[in-house]
Formats: structure tokens, C-alpha cells, sequence
């Protein structure tokens, strides 16, 4: 991958992200999530980025509900 900010660079982050998020840890291109957080941050997708970093890092948003 070069580091030139390019549309092939983010059409292979999204489908690096799309991978991951459906098939969670147990995806095959997990190997690959670093370069595509730095990628999709490249590009501004920050809530892609912030749901990538969930995932990876195996966080929970804890909710808390009032009633």
C-alpha cells in the first residue's frame, strides 16, 4: 500500500473494515486493521475508525440508562 492518499487506498480500508466488523476477531484480515485505522483516519472516517478501535480492542461503550 503506498501512502499516497488515494481512492484505491480507502476502497481497500472499507472492505478491510467491512470484513472486520461483520466477522468481528475471527476475521481473516485482522492482520490488517492497523493500516486501515491509519487509512480511514486519512480520510476523516472518524466513526469508522472509533467502531474499528472498539472491535480490535474488544471495548464495550458501557450505556447507561435512567429511568
Amino acid at each position: 500500500m503506498s501512502k499516497t492518499k488515494s481512492i484505491d487506498d480507502l476502497n481497500w480500508a472499507l472492505k478491510i473494515y467491512s470484513d472486520i466488523v461483520k466477522y468481528g476477531d475471527k476475521s481473516s484480515v485482522s492482520k490488517d486493521s492497523e493500516l486501515c485505522l491509519k487509512i480511514l483516519e486519512t480520510f476523516e472516517e472518524y466513526e469508522k475508525c472509533e467502531e474499528l478501535h472498539r472491535i480490535i480492542t474488544k471495548k464495550e461503550n458501557p450505556r447507561i440508562t435512567s429511568k
